[in-house]
């Protein structure tokens, strides 16, 4: 490796710690103040407070990591222009595209590093701060809570739980459609709780009514229902993307279409965790480009403001495609790497001017 090449890389991984460790400390800050009255309300001791903050930590490493990677870049080759080290190597016959050398590389690495981070350590991480933020502080009984609705299908069965409780494997707003071979509704059971051990399914206040009809239903107090779906099983229906890794996402996807339903929502999820760590290196390159192909007499200030505004730009991209890929009028591949060929094209141009 060329002395100007380390003399790059040194300077970039220095300022991409430096950016990282700021943005971290101020997002932890803001959200400290955010949460720290819910933590009060629940008398949560400050071990444990701090203990959830912690665990915050990787999933904000991996949010602004490529952002921090594209002021990196930017802020390395703007002191090198200050400082007049570009004409100085371009007067002994070195190319400005071979400064890029080092800032794409960092790039590549950068990208490996927040696929693995995002694989192993986030997953693990997001588990264990829901588990503290549900069920601790906002006592409900789990970190997997959800307030959406999860459906199911089973054999001539299709069900319904409201809201689901993994550490005490308990269920509200249990429905139960039976069907016959017609597809014909021939029993329903509503129930405002239930408990859930093995395949049994203990229902509470619950209403068992014969063909849909009010008229011929009956009340029961408990009621002892046999099916063939585990807590375990509901368990794995309401785990959150951002708490799987790509294997386990793509099994969760496998079991859902398995019971005849769309995984949209985790197509999508699986397509963004894919594309999602290469924006390191497309942000790599745009930084230096655009560092490189700076007027003279724009200040370092000037390219950190536009870094700034090209990173936000790609976020709102990014989230409205991975929203349109949510409601289904996106495909899942389209969703998850439109903003990145938008943003290659855009590095491509920089790239191409500076040839």
């Amino acid at each position: 490796m060329k002395i100007i090449s380390k003399y790059i890389a040194r300077g970039l991984f220095k300022n991409l710690l430096t950016i990282l460790f700021a943005v971290v400390v101020i997002y932890v800050a803001v959200d400290f103040f955010e949460k720290i009255d819910d933590f009060m309300e629940a008398k949560i001791p400050l071990s444990i407070a701090g203990y959830f903050f912690l665990l915050r930590i990787p999933f904000v490493v991996a949010q602004v990591f490529p952002v921090g990677v594209l002021l990196s870049a930017l802020v390395v080759i703007g002191l090198m222009a200050k400082h007049n080290e570009i004409i100085a190597y371009a007067s002994g016959g070195g190319s400005g595209l071979s400064l890029l050398k080092p800032v794409v590389a960092l790039g590549i690495l950068s990208s490996l590093f927040l696929f693995m981070f995002n694989e192993m350590i986030v997953p693990a991480t997001a588990v264990e701060a829901n588990r503290i933020w549900y069920q601790q502080v906002r006592g409900e009984g789990g970190e997997n809570v959800r307030k959406k609705t999860t459906w199911f299908h089973r054999q001539g069965m299709i069900g319904r739980v409201g809201r689901y409780y993994p550490e005490t494997r308990r269920a509200k707003d249990i429905t139960l459609n039976y069907y016959d071979q017609g597809f014909k509704l021939v029993k329903r059971i509503d129930a405002l709780e239930g408990a859930i051990s093995g395949t049994t399914w203990t229902l509470y206040n619950a209403m068992e009514s014969m063909g849909g009809r009010a008229s011929d239903s009956k009340q029961y107090p408990e009621l002892q229902v046999e099916m063939d779906f585990t807590a375990d099983q509901l368990h794995d229906r309401v785990k959150r993307s951002d708490e799987m890794s790509l294997p386990q996402l793509m099994e969760h996807i496998q079991k859902i279409e398995a019971e005849g339903y769309k995984a949209t929502r985790f197509q999508v999820d699986l397509a963004a965790k894919v594309s999602f760590p290469l924006v390191c290196l497309i942000m790599s390159i745009l930084g230096g480009a655009m560092a490189l192909r700076g007027k003279k007499g724009e200040g370092l200030a000037v390219n950190v403001v536009l870094g700034m505004g090209l990173a936000f730009s790609y976020w709102v991209v990014h989230s409205l495609c991975i929203s349109l890929g949510y409601a289904g009028m996106y495909s899942p591949v389209l969703a998850a790497w439109t903003a990145n060929a938008l943003f290659v094209v855009l590095a491509a141009v920089l790239v191409y001017e500076l040839a």
